[in-house]
């Protein structure tokens, strides 16, 4: 009864680190809380804090930590955000709670000071999922702390999507991969809103769990293989179809539905080389099989997709050049891209028997930016998009095609990929063929604008497959 609370938090730093650690933690945090913190938690907390504020860095600006109280009722969750050097602001943090389906119902922040000089924050907030769903803890609080943290760094977008994490107990890179199909069918001129797709998706859970398991059993290296499994989901999806009342959830499913079944290849399951999975996702698109598309429907399509750009690539034929844009249509940049290839097809047609073409656009240009921040942001998304296109293509060595690494390939050999530069890459090109020797490309990659000639020095020689098409 005599011990103070310092007393017992050095008490239970020794016997959670041992003599050494435990003693330079006392050192750093004994006087480190204020007496508002003493008076709400434990030493015990306290302890759990520490290892969350000593995990921090420069590469790790933020933590995460769920609890329960016995109290609480099933629908009510509690969890602690940590930052260093100064507190999360919650007009930041409230948006990205709302859009996983959490409603803020109360929040105290606790400013640490340590023996060390560095100041770190612990913001205990108070949340509730809807009034009557109840939220398994242990399920869901790992994706919750992945996808919040995903969200906070930029590597995930917010939005409506998010709700799945929750209610559909998704990660958060399958919900990604959810949203990058929903942007691809607002490109198709499908007439409905993302909020409105993704409230569809969270309306029929267990539908949009098949679709992701769809996606998985077709394209995941480590799962695919067995056609009959995929013919089950898709026979099971299908009657789960026949249950949904309204017509527009319908459309909407069977719309996803259709679009997965046309994903021939991906980067999703490919790791960068910090061994974490690529922030950025590719999908060669079979379009030819896409019903109430705009017409024409090109032989390839490849569409890239980030928090921080978007992009497509069309090409109407094995052998087809074209131009890369930086496109500033944000909301139809497809549209634009289709409608340069119709012009394309009859200009070009002595060079080439078919036409191709592409674009990007940015989609977290710096807010008041000057003219080199811009150009920068530019690039750094132009090369997202070229490294998505060259992601699932294949390559030469010698005679022998190899195939991209941790992608499943369900269509035939084609290591085809040849851009030139646009409005607004005039200047891409030595950046292009570089990310191209990167990936030791046998084709090179770019043609300058004015100059019809490849800036690398490999030797032009097409494979079979696509000599025959010349």
């Amino acid at each position: 009864m005599s011990r103070s609370w310092p007393d017992d938090l050095q008490a239970n730093l020794i016997e959670a680190f041992g003599e050494e650690q435990g003693s330079r933690y006392n050192t750093n945090f004994r006087s480190a809380f204020p007496s508002s913190y003493m008076e709400n938690f434990s030493t015990g907390n306290a302890v759990s804090d520490i290892q969350h504020l000593d995990s921090l860095s420069d590469d790790r600006q933020i933590s995460m930590s769920f609890y329960r109280s016995f109290e609480e009722s099933s629908g009510i969750l509690k969890f602690k955000l940590y930052s260093a050097n100064e507190s999360l602001i919650l007009s930041d943090v409230i948006p990205v709670l709302e859009d996983l389906g959490l409603r803020v119902l109360n929040e105290h922040p606790y400013q640490i000071k340590a023996a060390d000089g560095n100041t770190y924050w612990v913001s205990d907030f108070l949340v509730s999922y809807g009034q009557e769903d109840a939220i398994e803890l242990e399920q869901v609080k790992t994706i919750l702390q992945d996808t919040f943290i995903s969200v906070w760094e930029g590597r995930a977008a917010s939005d409506k999507f998010n709700r799945l994490v929750i209610g559909g107990n998704l990660a958060w890179r399958e919900v990604a991969m959810l949203r990058a199909i929903a942007r691809y069918i607002k490109q198709l001129r499908f007439g409905y809103s993302q909020p409105f797709m993704a409230e569809v998706l969270h309306r029929n859970i267990a539908i949009t769990r098949q679709l992701t398991e769809l996606f998985h059993a077709r394209l995941n290296p480590e799962k695919s293989g067995d056609e009959s499994r995929v013919e089950a989901i898709e026979a099971s999806i299908l009657e789960a179809l026949e249950g949904v009342a309204s017509l527009d959830d319908d459309k909407i499913l069977r719309r996803f539905l259709v679009v997965i079944q046309a994903i021939l290849r991906t980067n999703f399951f490919q790791m960068a080389e910090d061994g974490k999975p690529k922030s950025y996702y590719s999908y060669k698109i079979d379009s030819q099989s896409i019903p109430d598309i705009p017409l024409p429907k090109p032989a390839y399509e490849v569409y890239v997709y980030s928090p921080r750009m978007e992009g497509v690539h069309l090409r109407f034929g094995k052998v087809a050049r074209g131009g890369l844009r930086w496109s500033d249509r944000t909301e139809d940049y497809r549209t634009e891209v289709l409608g340069l290839v119709k012009a394309q097809q009859v200009k070009n047609s002595v060079i080439v028997p078919v036409g191709a073409k592409g674009c990007f656009i940015c989609k977290k240009m710096p807010v008041n930016g000057s003219r080199e921040e811009i150009q920068a942001e530019g690039i750094e998304c132009y090369k997202l998009y070229i490294r998505g296109l060259l992601d699932i293509t294949d390559n030469l060595v010698g005679s022998d095609v190899v195939y991209p690494p941790h992608v499943v390939r369900r269509d035939e050999d084609d290591p085809y990929l040849v851009v030139a530069a646009d409005k607004g890459t005039a200047t891409f090109s030595d950046i292009a063929n570089s990310i191209s020797e990167e990936y030791n490309f046998w084709l090179g990659m770019l043609l300058r604008p004015a100059v019809a000639r490849v800036t690398t020095t490999r030797a032009w020689v097409l494979p079979p497959v696509v000599r025959g098409s010349l």
